[in-house]
């Protein structure tokens, strides 16, 4: 239990964190201005204006989940995205694309309100001082690799990629704070589950599994990676209680783990069976390709951390406390499963950093250091957070300096303003891939292409839709392109468009034009 000390700390933080990661997106919105609007992003744009879209189609009545980025048939898939869906049901009326923006920044602010409570709490289970979870948590928030420093020895690119912490919201905490909210609450959600199976306050036995797995349920519907993992994790841990009982094991574990997993399990089986049996998820899953890096890109995630997370765990095993194994287990079992045979590799890593936090704080030791307290954690601080102070100074100079793609011209916007208000929903329209990504968070409108993963067919279609735009691709080939996709609409964003054969020009304004199929 916290004391009410502790909450305190941890809301006028959760608020701190609220407010400083609130702040270049404020930016962004007073300097959008006249000429440009915000999309509501600063990082991961493509992805954000793809959520928009999904609470857009809340907002219109859908509870399944179906792509505005492909005209592929879909049956819809039940609880995918689910949260965006509901809250898009919120909103309505004038400046509906504001709304939407709104109301997902105030998805984030909660989600990260309820990531730093659970990330404490779940630190608490295993460090008994105040000091040690305070540090765990701004680490788990604010806390990175040493990827500035391959930044400023010139190997940013290093094996052909970038360092994790500048782009992998499951290898640390910070991105997901910033801007992926699902994210955020689906890990805080699985991290109690995880402490309400460990609380050494509670017997081990149905109520305490139910809990847990009401939990890790709940965290599904936000990242349906999230009780996957969870039930890799405690069954590992439950396998290790019966090898190795230990001083606290107790006859209820096994009600208790069957009871946790026998909730999230069927989310589980049917996210795993649409992956295989649903044509559309099938082939999203296989072209939504997100691989691991080379290990020498893991070492300099964690290799800040590793030496005291070493002899962290050593000493949790050495308490003989069962619950001690389990952070142990999770760090351990991770870089098997970012290299497993699946696409999906990067993603495995998901909460595990939070683990490692647990081993990396124990093993500081901060009350037995040499130094002070005070300063060795600051030298921590020093090493952890360059990444996230440049990711910070990244987003701030985006929201500075209008352009494209965080911000969408004024002449983008009315072109969509006027599909929103004159284009049937669910109607076709080809459009660049850039402005494909956007279009759909602003109209209720398919694209042909605009999103990697949800575009099916992506790498095949672009090349021409590209030359269509470039006026390179042949009369009988742009018709084949139109007929194959059923495009209602072509949206030519530049002044000086082309004859499009069975289309009529119906919108010319600000360097947009808009084309419309078979006019009587």
């Amino acid at each position: 239990m916290r004391s009410p000390e502790q909450t305190r700390w941890l809301a006028r933080f959760a608020v701190f964190t609220a407010l400083l990661t609130s702040i270049p997106y404020l930016v962004a919105f007073a300097r959008a201005g006249t000429e440009w609007e915000f999309t509501g992003f600063l990082i991961a744009v493509d992805d954000g204006n793809s959520y928009i879209a999904k609470m857009l189609s809340g907002t219109l009545g859908a509870w399944s989940f179906r792509t505005p980025y492909s005209t592929y048939p879909q049956g819809g898939l039940l609880g995918l995205f689910l949260p965006y869906l509901v809250l898009g049901k919120l909103a309505g009326g004038p400046e509906l694309h504001l709304q939407l923006v709104v109301l997902f920044h105030l998805f984030r602010i909660v989600g990260t309100l309820l990531y730093v409570f659970a990330v404490y709490d779940f630190l608490a289970v295993f460090l008994a001082r105040p000091g040690q979870r305070r540090l765990g948590t701004v680490l788990a928030v604010f806390g990175g690799g040493l990827g500035w420093l391959l930044v400023v020895v010139g190997q940013g690119s290093l094996f052909g990629d970038l360092p994790l912490d500048f782009y992998s919201p499951e290898a640390f905490g910070f991105l997901a704070v910033f801007g992926l909210p699902h994210l955020s609450a689906g890990r805080a959600l699985t991290l109690w589950g995880f402490a309400a199976l460990l609380d050494r306050d509670r017997e081990p036995g149905l109520r305490t599994g139910l809990k847990a797995g009401l939990l890790w349920l709940a965290a599904g519907l936000f990242n349906p990676l999230a009780p996957a993992i969870a039930l890799l994790v405690s069954g590992l841990y439950l396998i290790s209680r019966f090898i190795r009982p230990g001083v606290d094991s107790r006859t209820g574990s096994i009600r208790m783990f069957a009871a946790a997993g026998i909730l999230p399990l069927p989310l589980v089986v049917y996210t795993t069976a649409a992956a295989l049996i649903d044509p559309f998820f099938r082939e999203w899953s296989a072209q939504n390709t997100i691989l691991s890096p080379h290990p020498l890109h893991y070492l300099a995630a964690y290799g800040l951390y590793l030496p005291w997370a070493i002899r962290g765990g050593r000493r949790l095993i050495a308490t003989g406390a069962v619950q001690a194994r389990l952070p142990v287990i999770w760090v351990l079992v991770v870089p098997l499963l970012v290299y497993l045979p699946v696409n999906l590799q990067r993603r495995l890593t998901e909460g595990a950093f939070i683990a490692l936090l647990v081993l990396f704080v124990r093993g500081l030791d901060l009350e037995r250091a040499g130094l002070r307290p005070a300063l060795k954690q600051a030298t921590v601080m020093l090493a952890a957070v360059p990444t996230t102070l440049l990711l910070l100074a990244g987003a701030g100079r985006a929201a500075w300096f209008p352009g494209s793609p965080v911000f969408r011209s004024a002449g983008e916007a009315a072109a969509f303003a006027y599909l929103a208000d004159h284009a049937p929903a669910g109607s076709v329209v080809l459009a660049p891939v850039a402005v494909g990504n956007a279009l759909p968070a602003f109209a209720p409108v398919r694209v042909v292409i605009g999103h990697g993963p949800e575009t099916i067919g992506f790498d095949r279609i672009r090349p021409d839709v590209e030359a269509f735009f470039e006026r390179r691709l042949s009369e009988d080939a742009g018709g084949r392109l139109m007929d194959e996709h059923g495009v209602d609409y072509v949206f030519w964003p530049a002044s000086g468009g082309t004859a499009i054969d069975g289309f009529e020009l119906v919108y010319d304004l600000e360097g947009v034009l808009i084309y419309q199929r078979g006019l009587p």
